[in-house]
């Protein structure tokens, strides 16, 4: 869908779904590589920040986007105890 209409309305609603579908069937690099790529532009996936968060914390790089990631995390965790 991406690739023939990457404007599509549609699109945003189908990114968590294929995110879901890849850890469901342990293709772990690919939604990684796809919760990054939606991170860049969009922090308000719990699960994506989670699995984000997480690979960067076991493979000891980037400490400072663990700090960044995890920031979030909480702010996305107030906001939602705070809406709910």
């Amino acid at each position: 869908m991406q690739a023939q209409n990457p404007q599509s309305q549609y699109l945003a609603q189908t990114v968590p779904i294929l995110f879901l579908a890849y850890r469901q069937t342990g293709a772990y690099d690919k939604a990684l590589a796809l919760a990054e790529k939606t991170l860049a532009t969009d922090q308000s996936n719990e699960d994506m920040l989670l699995v984000v968060t997480d690979s960067y914390l076991q493979s000891k790089k980037d400490p400072d986007k663990v700090h960044a990631y995890s920031a979030k995390i909480v702010e996305v965790w107030s906001q939602g105890q705070a809406d709910g």
